[in-house]
């Protein structure tokens, strides 16, 4: 028998809660030893570990402040990315924990998670004002949040992940904050309405991706960084012309020059048309969105890896007469497209471009000329 298997058997089932309320779930998290017998707690997928411990947890799930491996007791300090799964009625998180990662908890969409609480004593996290959720103390960080979380006046950074997957049909953004934190709201299936404050002056990569109900978008007017310009539903960057976020009901302003990594991700628009100001189009700009038809008007010079990846639902294209790059896995996995112009311009397309585009047509422009193209 490995030490990796035996420490397997002797570390079994310490999360299980007396509180047997109602179904249990079961898994396995890895563990590594950390220095002065401290555990970091992860994801085995993720990162190399020492041993993996066999979960069973109830409605309730406390995350330890120790626990005994081969006789000895060992502090848990740090969870690692990736390493639970919200699908627990609460969560609590010990004073031992010192340090958790980005995306420590991931999403099961529509999260039955109702409460989060840290301890009191933890020096490096807490809950304050009964918020229901994780907050990194120091930087003022919302980690991890839950359907029933608020995020109060003293919250400066919305961090990844923190919402994703929460069931919420409509948040309050206090304008305390500065910055959203990529995948932010990702999945949050429920949600509405989002209005963006002044005090925002960052914005990751799409915060909103998969969010399918979400049907208006708002950006004060006081803000000198973002803006929802003539009334577009997105977030666009003042100072680029950059679109970084789209919902249902987005129209592309004419002023926009490129369209952001993962702006219109998810998105259940059908159609789109993309204005003449627009040069580039993002890497995972419309990934696994509901498009059908794509117009380009004449500026689109470039079209990023992955921009249209997993669009399962488009079939018509019609690209930009100024196209010069389509760049690798483009339009992968965009099983129903059967329509496509390639325009004199273009001189690069990318490795497997087009892989898997089942029902795909090429109208080259050469044909139409007599060449043998």
């Amino acid at each position: 028998m490995t030490k990796k298997e035996q420490v397997k058997i002797e570390a079994g089932n310490l999360f299980q809660n007396s509180s047997r309320k109602s179904m249990s779930t079961k898994c396995d998290v890895g563990f590594s030893f950390l220095e002065e017998q401290n555990l970091r707690l992860c994801n085995d997928w993720v990162e190399s570990v020492d041993g993996v411990l066999k979960i069973t947890y109830f409605d309730d799930f406390i995350v330890p402040e120790t626990i005994p491996i081969n006789g000895e007791n060992y502090r848990v300090t740090e969870i690692g990315e990736c390493t639970f799964i919200k699908s627990m009625e609460s969560i609590y998180i010990s004073e031992s924990i010192a340090k958790i990662d980005d995306y420590a908890f991931t999403c099961t969409p529509n999260s039955p998670t109702t409460r989060v609480q840290v301890s009191e004593n933890n020096k490096y996290y807490d809950s304050r004002d009964d918020c229901n959720a994780i907050i990194e103390t120091k930087t003022n960080k919302l980690i991890c949040a839950c359907n029933n979380s608020v995020i109060t006046d003293s919250i400066n950074v919305i961090g990844a992940n923190s919402f994703e997957g929460c069931a919420m049909e409509n948040i309050v953004i206090p304008n305390a904050v500065v910055e959203i934190e990529g995948d932010a709201f990702r999945l949050c299936k429920c949600l509405k309405n989002i209005t963006i404050p002044a005090s925002v002056e960052r914005i990751g990569i799409n915060p909103f991706a998969f969010c399918p109900s979400l049907s208006s978008i708002t950006v004060s007017k006081d803000n000198m960084h973002f803006d929802s310009r003539n009334d577009c539903n997105a977030i666009i960057e003042t100072r680029s012309n950059t679109l970084l976020v789209s919902c249902v009901n987005t129209i592309i302003p004419n002023t926009v020059e490129e369209i952001g990594e993962g702006a219109f991700e998810g998105n259940k628009k059908e159609s789109i048309i993309i204005p003449s100001n627009v040069r580039r189009i993002g890497e995972n700009a419309f990934r696994g969105s509901w498009i059908k038809t794509i117009m380009m008007e004449e500026s689109v010079s470039q079209i990023k890896s992955c921009a249209f990846i997993d669009c399962g639902m488009l079939e018509k294209v019609i690209l930009s007469r100024k196209l010069e790059r389509i760049e690798s896995q483009a339009f992968e996995l965009c099983v129903r497209l059967r329509i496509i112009d390639f325009p004199d311009s273009l001189q690069y397309i990318g490795f497997r471009a087009f892989a898997s585009c089942k029902s795909f047509e090429i109208s080259l422009y050469q044909k139409q000329k007599g060449s043998s193209a």
